[in-house]
C-alpha cells in the first residue's frame, strides 16, 4: 500500500510539474505544442470531443498518466523494469508524434496576407482609414488630406497596436 500511495504521488506531482513547465513554455495558451508533448493522450482524445460533454475524458487522461507511469514502473522489477520503462518512453514518444500531428492540422492556416483597409472616416477635407498587414495585430491609420498644394499630397501617418 506504501508503494502504491508513494507511486501516486510521485506521479501527480510530475504531471503537476511538467503542466506548470509545459504551460510556461506554450506561451500561456497561446500554443500548446509543449502541453502536447507532455501530455499526448490527452491531446489525440481532446479534438474529437471538443464542444460535448465528454471533454472530461481528456483531462482525466492528462491528470491520470504520470500516475499510470508510476505504477507501472514501481510494480516492476529487474530487467522487466527496464523494458517498462523502453515500451513507456516508446509509446509515449509516438503517442507525442501523433498528438503533435493532430494539434496542427487543427490549427487555421493563414496564407498571404494581404493589406486590410477600412475607411474610418470621410470628410470633406480628408479621408481617415486603417490599414492592417498582419491579419489586425498591427494598425495602421493613415489621414490623407483631399486638399493639395501644388501637385502633391501630403499625408500624416499614426501606428496603433490593438493589444
Amino acid at each position: 500500500m506504501k508503494r502504491f500511495l508513494l507511486a501516486i504521488g510521485a506521479g501527480v506531482l510530475l504531471a503537476t510539474i511538467l503542466f506548470l513547465i509545459g504551460a510556461l513554455y506554450s506561451g500561456g495558451g497561446h500554443s500548446l505544442t509543449a502541453i502536447t508533448v507532455f501530455f499526448p493522450y490527452s491531446g489525440l482524445v481532446a479534438p474529437s470531443l471538443k464542444d460535448t460533454r465528454w471533454e472530461i475524458i481528456a483531462m482525466i487522461l492528462m491528470v491520470a498518466q504520470f500516475p499510470v507511469y508510476a505504477l507501472l514502473v514501481v510494480y516492476t522489477k529487474g530487467l522487466r523494469r527496464n523494458i517498462v520503462l523502453t515500451i513507456i518512453s516508446i509509446l509515449h514518444t509516438v503517442a507525442a508524434v501523433i498528438a503533435l500531428q493532430v494539434y496542427e492540422s487543427s490549427q487555421p492556416r493563414y496564407g498571404l496576407l494581404l493589406p486590410v483597409v477600412a475607411i474610418q472616416a470621410l470628410e470633406a477635407d480628408a479621408v481617415e482609414c486603417w490599414l492592417s498587414w498582419d491579419a489586425g495585430l498591427q494598425v495602421e491609420w493613415i489621414r490623407a488630406p483631399l486638399k493639395r498644394s501644388g501637385s502633391v499630397a501630403s499625408y500624416g501617418r499614426r501606428t496603433q497596436s490593438n493589444f
